[in-house]
C-alpha cells in the first residue's frame, strides 16, 4: 500500500484550487470564451442610458415597419376583395345587356321582358349569395320581428291577436349573421 497524504477532517488545508483556476483561464481565452473578470466597479449609468435609448429607437423602428406592413397587407386584401366582388358581378352586367338588347327586337310580349329582368335578378342574387347575402322576404301574416322588419306604417285590426305583417314594401337583406337592411313592412296591430 502506498501512503498518500489526505487532508484530515477539520484541517484547513486547501485542495490546491489556485492551480486549477490558473489552468482554466488560459484554456477559456484560447477558445474565445468570455472569462468573467471580477471588478469592483458599478456599470456606467450613462452607458446604460445610451444602450436603453438605442434599444428603444430600434423597437420604435421595428413597430413602425410592422404598422406599414399591416397597412400594406390590409390595402391588398381590400383591393383583392373588391376585385373578386366586381368580377363576380360581371355576368349580371352581361345579362342586363342581353335584356336591353331584347327591347330592340320585334318582341311585343311583356312576358319576354319580365323573364329577362327576372333572369338578371336571379343571377345577381346567386352571385351575392356567394358572399353570404340572403334576402329577408316576410310573408303577409308573419309575426312582426323588429330585428328583421322595419314598420313603415301601422294599421289597427280586430282580426289579429299580435302584431303581424300586412304588406311588404321593400325586401330586406342579411349579410351572414348581420341584418344589412331590414325589410320594410306595413304592420297590423291588434285593437
Amino acid at each position: 500500500m502506498t501512503s498518500e497524504r489526505l487532508p484530515e477532517q477539520g484541517s484547513r488545508e486547501p485542495a490546491e484550487p489556485a492551480a486549477d483556476a490558473e489552468a482554466t483561464a488560459p484554456a477559456a481565452e484560447a477558445t474565445g470564451e468570455a472569462v468573467p473578470v471580477a471588478t469592483d466597479e458599478a456599470p456606467d449609468p450613462e452607458a446604460r442610458i445610451k444602450q436603453l435609448e438605442e434599444e428603444k429607437l430600434r423597437l420604435m423602428a421595428d413597430f413602425a415597419n410592422y404598422q406599414k406592413r399591416v397597412n400594406r397587407d390590409r390595402a391588398t386584401w381590400t383591393r383583392d376583395a373588391v376585385r373578386d366582388a366586381v368580377g363576380a358581378l360581371l355576368p349580371v352586367l352581361d345579362n342586363l345587356e342581353h335584356a336591353i338588347a331584347s327591347f330592340e327586337g320585334d318582341v311585343k310580349e311583356p312576358a319576354v321582358y319580365r323573364e329577362g329582368v327576372e333572369l338578371v335578378q336571379r343571377e345577381l342574387l346567386r352571385v351575392l349569395g356567394n358572399y353570404q347575402l340572403e334576402p329577408i322576404r316576410p310573408q303577409v301574416g308573419d309575426p312582426f320581428d323588429p330585428e328583421l322588419h322595419q314598420a313603415i306604417s301601422v294599421v289597427p285590426s280586430a282580426e289579429v291577436t299580435q302584431e303581424t305583417v300586412a304588406a311588404v314594401a321593400r325586401t330586406g337583406y342579411r349579410l351572414g349573421e348581420n341584418v344589412l337592411r331590414p325589410a320594410q313592412v306595413v304592420v297590423q296591430k291588434p285593437q
